[in-house]
Formats: C-alpha cells, structure tokens, sequence
C-alpha cells in the first residue's frame, strides 16, 4: 500500500467484519475519546480482544453502547483466541468483565497478580477514582475480577504477562507463523505497583490523606507484540518510556524487535504522550502507521498535544481516532455514522472535543496487513482523522 493510498483511505460508519480482508491480519483501534479498545482480526478468522473503553447500556448479548460487543455481535460464533487487560486503569477496563460474561476466550492475559490483599487495596482505590462517573460505568474492574475468578475455575487458562513471554503461538496460520509476546511489564516495574498498593493499604487504615498519584497503573502496563509472517503490529497499552534501565520500553527496548521481526503498526502507547515516548525504540522499529487514540479529547493538556503528533507524523503516518480538543480554527474532517464527510467549523461539535454519543463509540482505525508486511487496508471510522488535519 503506497503512501498515496493511505492518504486515500475511506471514511465510514461502523467497522464491520466484512471490510476486513480475508488470509490477512487486522487490527481495529476503538478509541471514543475516553480510554481506548483493540479488537485483532487474525488471518482464519479467529479474534482476540485487548482492553475495553465502553461499558454496555444494558447487560445483554449484543452489549449496546460497547463498540467492541457491537463488532462481536455482528461476527457470529467465532473463536475468540484470547482476552487481555494490558493494566488495571479506567481507560482500559470497561466492558471486559461483561464480555467475559457473555464470550468465553481460550486464554485471558493480565498484568498485576491482583489476588488477596492486592485485589482488595486495588479495588478500593479504583472505586475512589470513579466519583463522578455515571453509574453504568461504575464497577466494571470488579466484574473484570469475578469473571477472570470464574474462567480460572472452570478451567480456563490465565496468562499473566510479563517481559519478553511468549503468550501464543501457531506455526502455520494461513501459510505463517504467528507468534504474540508481551512486551512488559518489567519485573522492577511490577514490584514498585504492589509496594505502592501496601503503601496504599497501610495509609488508607490509618486513614491519612493520599494524593492521586499514590498509586499509577500505567507503570505496571503490559504491552503485545504480534508478529505473523513478515507483518509486525505493537500494542502498548499505557506502557511508559522508564525511569531507570530497568524500567518500561527501557527494559524493553534491548531486546524487541530484533532483525527480520519488523514493526509496520503500532498503537501508540498512553494516547501518544511524551512520558510515553522512547526515541531509541521509535528509531529502531521505524513504523509505517502510528494510530493514537486521544485520552478525555485531549482537554486540558491530555495527551496527544500537536507536538506529540508533530514528533510521530515526523517518520510515520499518523491516524487519530477522534479529533483533540485543541484543533481549534484549524479545521479536521469527522464523519457521520453514513459515512459523509462534513468540514469541522467553528460551530461543531467535534471542535470542542465533544462527540455525539451515537458517533463516539465508532471512532476507530482499522488496518490490514498481508503476511508480507505490505498494508492492505486502512479505514476510518465515525471522526478518525488522518494527520496532519486537513
């Protein structure tokens, strides 16, 4: 796929399996403005889903109002390889504890062994976090738990991520080798978490005042690499750059991505933000699509800010899933849920980093890939936008 065909892709309503070529790879990147959602699309079929953005309207099969049940609904009886919680944060959780309600995978993959006390002190702070939220978005990490509880005891197989492990593995899938490894966290970053949660628990007893940041997640984020044939995709979760050797992508980056394994897509880790970033990693995988999917619309200095995108549209194509807060008078192009392409103008919406519901949750990217490497494909989504914004 030449740059100039990228620069063509459509713009539609909701992404469906059928625009998803068969014999290929593909990866679809919900990304509504609050967290973010992957759905990946292996080559014969089968899927497997990496974190949640949206909890259902209601607790049913189809799951309306989860982009990512939508998109199942619509597949049919398809085996589901595999689920995973790259990290126990709000943008990442929702809608995974009811997806396993009502979708059994092969494997879930986690990150933090929250069992015990851990769970408890964890869960504790995660309701803390969710004053304010509506109440159908409450209480979806704890329904996570139960129904990872439920797999493990009717004999499903838990994987818990870690670095440089090996989660999956097929050696002749439509005519490749299919291979997924998570790519963190390290063991330094893990141990920092859970001593921060007794820190948590020890201070929480004694009821003294915690500040936010007493506890982050993200340092404890686990990332995918996906490799099939010559085709590489990275998923990162909220993995962040490190603050040591030991530490996030600079633990990873000594070992990912060696010859012959390239990189041509990546989602860009904790919704493009500089703390993110690792110049080293970026040079080294050289990627040909870079999707990133704003954190609450980019609003008061969320990442991405323009210079996060300026530095990835610097060696790659840059998709955004729905249009920052910041853009301002510049002008973007959104999309109805038809399909028709509408000029961004001082009066819209999507100006202000505001989408309607019925358009946000298909904010998505949708990419192929045939085993070659070549990308076949990309689609946009409800207000996805290729940057720079034209």
């Amino acid at each position: 796929m030449s740059e100039t065909d990228v620069l063509r892709a459509p713009q539609t309503g909701p992404i469906r399996l059928d625009d998803m070529p068969e014999g290929q790879i593909s990866l679809i990147v919900f990304g509504p403005g609050r967290g973010e959602a992957i759905v990946l699309v292996l080559p014969d079929g089968s899927i497997g889903v990496v974190d949640g953005c949206r909890e259902p309207e209601k607790n049913d099969p189809v799951g309306r109002g989860d982009p990512v049940r939508e998109l199942l609904a619509t597949m049919g009886r398809r085996r589901l390889r595999f689920v995973c919680l790259t990290h126990p944060h709000a943008d990442h959780y929702p809608g995974l504890g009811r997806l396993l309600q009502w979708h059994r995978p092969e494997k879930v993959f986690v990150t933090l062994p929250l069992t015990g006390d851990y769970k408890k002190v964890f869960l504790a702070y995660s309701a803390a976090l969710e004053k304010g939220v509506p109440p159908a978005e409450k209480g979806g990490l704890e329904r996570f738990y139960a129904q990872v509880e439920r797999f493990e005891s009717s004999g499903g197989e838990i994987n818990h991520m870690d670095e440089r492990k090996l989660l999956l593995e097929e050696n002749s899938l439509c005519g490749a080798r299919l291979a997924i490894w998570s790519c963190g966290p390290a063991p330094a970053d893990v141990k920092r978490t859970l001593n921060d949660l007794l820190g948590y628990a020890q201070a929480h007893a004694t009821k003294a005042p915690l500040p936010p940041e007493t506890i982050d997640p993200n340092i404890a984020s686990g990332a995918l690499h996906v490799h099939w044939g010559d085709a590489g995709l990275l998923l990162t979760g909220d993995l962040l750059r490190g603050e040591h050797p030991l530490s996030g992508w600079n633990k990873t980056e000594s070992w990912l991505c060696p010859p012959g394994h390239p990189v041509q897509v990546i989602n860009v880790a904790h919704h493009g933000s500089e703390g993110a970033h690792h110049d080293g990693l970026w040079a080294k995988l050289q990627p040909k699509l870079a999707i990133v999917t704003p954190f609450q619309n980019a609003q008061n200095g969320q990442p991405p800010k323009r210079s996060d995108l300026d530095r990835l549209a610097s060696t790659a194509t840059v998709v955004v899933t729905t249009p920052p807060a910041w853009l301002g008078t510049a002008g973007a192009a959104s999309a109805t849920p038809l399909g028709r392409v509408i000029p961004v103008t001082s009066r819209s919406t999507a100006l202000k980093g505001i989408i309607e519901p019925a358009l946000a949750i298909n904010n998505a990217v949708a990419v192929s890939l045939d085993k070659t490497g070549a990308i076949t494909r990309l689609i946009l989504s409800g207000a996805a936008s290729l940057y720079p914004f034209t």
